[in-house]
């Protein structure tokens, strides 16, 4: 299943469409290898190693690098929060122990696959909602004020300054500035543990951290069960232009899938 998005340059999607189709790989990375590639770019002349197809390839790189900063940049601008939580590698002996971890370190790589992932979710979840279809969405319901409030008092003690702690874009400003500083991870888990827990369901509900209106799983459906769902109704909708769900048994399998991840 492929989403296809058609983007303005300020970032607006234009058109979209959906369509089963086949992936040609032209090339396989590893994240480390394009932000390699992306950091040592002058922009200009591809670097040793690219010649021939593979310059189209370095292009499509810097294309979708300079896509996902200005999504990221647009998702921002509504009010989304992007907290730094490190995710944990761990390092293995040749017998396959334990023997070290490491923070993985997360940059444009990272965030250009992030940014695409998100254009889909969000586009499948819209076209869907306009159809009127009801589907497993992810939902993120506002967190509560008085949570809010305990962080905010927690900030303040730590030198941060949130004028309104129900402001999203407060709650940013304080992301952004604890960012480089020995507090960070204090300061983003303080905020992870003041927003509610996010959940799968049919009822129509935001989802707060990223400050999307219609949002749902769509990109891991080899391994995430709310994924196969929305595929399975994408499917219907490619080959009829329509779809059909029972609510009830939505409300079911959001509830199940919700406490078995």
């Amino acid at each position: 299943k492929s989403a296809l998005i058609e983007f303005t340059p300020a970032g607006q999607v234009a058109h979209v469409r959906f369509s089963n189709a086949v992936i040609k790989t032209r090339k396989r990375f590893a994240y480390e290898q394009v932000s390699e590639i992306l950091e040592k770019d002058p922009g200009g002349e591809p670097p040793a190693g690219f010649h021939g197809a593979s310059e189209e390839v370095l292009q499509l790189l810097r294309n979708v690098r300079d896509l996902a900063l200005i999504l990221k940049k647009r998702r921002q601008k509504r009010g989304a929060l992007e907290l730094m939580m490190p995710e944990v590698g761990l390092e293995y002996d040749n017998h396959g122990k334990v023997v070290g971890a490491h923070f993985r370190k997360y940059d444009i790589s990272h965030q250009m696959i992030e940014e695409c992932m998100l254009a889909a979710n969000e586009a499948v979840a819209d076209t869907l909602d306009r159809k009127d279809i009801a589907f497993l969405r992810r939902i993120h319901p506002a967190p509560d004020p008085a949570k809010l409030k305990a962080f905010a008092d927690f900030a303040h003690i730590l030198g941060y300054k949130i004028k309104k702690e129900t402001d999203r874009h407060s709650l940013q400003r304080v992301l952004h500035q604890s960012a480089n500083r020995p507090e960070v991870h204090a300061v983003h888990y303080a905020l992870l543990r003041s927003l509610k827990q996010a959940t799968y369901s049919p009822e129509k509900d935001d989802h707060y951290a990223l400050a999307s209106q219609n949002y749902c799983h769509f990109t891991s459906p080899i391994r995430r069960y709310p994924d196969l769902t929305v595929h399975r109704l994408l499917d219907q909708v490619i080959k009829r232009g329509r779809a059909g769900t029972d609510f009830k048994e939505l409300l079911i399998l959001g509830e199940h899938c919700s406490k078995m991840e």
